[in-house]
């Protein structure tokens, strides 16, 4: 994976919030765009937030049922919290 500066990463994940703000994105697409933004692949991710690749790489394709606890530990290195949140 490319290296990137923190003005960069910076930049990526204010248009990943935007896109996620605008429902533009699905929660598996949010999650994979978020890590790449990161330079992590899966497997250094899932790790870091502790919980297993596969129920990660799950996740990013759609697949599986993550809960509060899961969702609350994926959003934690982005500064992200788990809410819910009224439709416009």
């Amino acid at each position: 994976m490319k290296i990137r500066s923190a003005g960069e990463s910076q930049k990526e994940r204010l248009d990943i919030y935007d896109q996620i703000e605008k429902g533009e994105l699905s929660l598996g697409k949010s999650i994979a765009m978020m890590r790449r933004a990161l330079g992590l692949s899966q497997g250094k991710f899932a790790k870091m937030i502790r919980i297993n690749a596969r129920v990660l790489s799950d996740f990013e394709r759609g697949v599986g049922n993550p809960t509060f606890e899961t969702l609350t530990k994926i959003a934690a290195p982005f500064g992200l919290i788990v809410a819910f949140r009224r439709k416009k």
